[in-house]
């Protein structure tokens, strides 16, 4: 059970903060987002929080959570992308 925390906190670590080849920017405002995986029914299996400097970041770290199912992103009420499985 302890290794599963690592894992997930290792991933939220990740999330919160995906790489960069230059350091953040000070002042900088992080955004929210929303990652759904969706199951082969359509229904929805999880949801991630995702804080991101700006749309792009949040869809290399949405891409990056596709392992066999759909992931969609989400702004508030704003779709901006679906990455199938």
């Amino acid at each position: 059970m302890a290794q599963s925390r690592a894992v997930s906190a290792h991933l939220h670590s990740r999330l919160i903060e995906p790489f960069r080849a230059e350091p953040r920017k000070s002042g900088s405002q992080m955004q929210e987002y929303c990652a759904y995986i969706i199951g082969p029914d359509g229904h929805i299996l999880n949801r991630i929080d995702l804080l991101c400097e700006n749309e792009h970041e949040a869809k290399e770290c949405a891409l990056r959570l596709v392992d066999g199912q759909t992931v969609k992103l989400w702004q508030r009420d704003r779709r901006i992308a679906e990455f199938k499985r």
